[in-house]
């Protein structure tokens, strides 16, 4: 059994064109993985601070029953991308309030990071290895 969550990065002012290709390929990511129950997907939206994160689909959501192009329906309707924001991220922020709400039972936790911007504050690394690997979550960064 998998959780997956994916994190979408909403801080790189991305145009709507660019935002309309992010998100096409966040949904072949969620059609390739999304197999309830023996998966679930999660979606958490982050800008640059920590009043911007947003758990956009929960792990424990009644769309994890429905069938994938509904799943993905809701997530493309729903998910931004294009909002503007600095150009800097604060994808520790979205982490640290994601880690909360895991089940670290007998699931396998992997984490989808989908990203514009370039974390120069250098805390994403430091982060991801003391809090991350201890806790067995493995997270797969795909910067564009």
């Amino acid at each position: 059994k998998y959780d997956y969550v994916i994190f979408i990065d909403n801080s790189c002012k991305l145009s709507e064109d660019e935002c309309d290709e992010l998100l096409d390929g966040i949904s072949d990511i969620v059609s390739m993985v999304f197999d309830y129950p023996d998966s679930r997907v999660g979606v958490v939206q982050f800008g640059d601070n920590k009043g911007s994160v947003e758990i956009l689909i929960d792990l424990n959501d009644d769309l994890q029953n429905q069938d994938s192009s509904e799943y993905i329906g809701y997530l493309t309707q729903n998910a931004k991308c294009g909002d503007g924001g600095s150009g800097k991220t604060d994808l520790v922020h979205a982490l640290k309030t994601q880690s909360e709400y895991l089940d670290y039972g007998d699931k396998v936790i992997k984490y989808i990071i989908v990203s514009a911007c370039k974390d120069e504050s250098g805390r994403v690394c430091e982060y991801g290895h003391n809090h991350l690997l201890e806790r067995g979550v493995e997270a797969h960064i795909i910067n564009l």
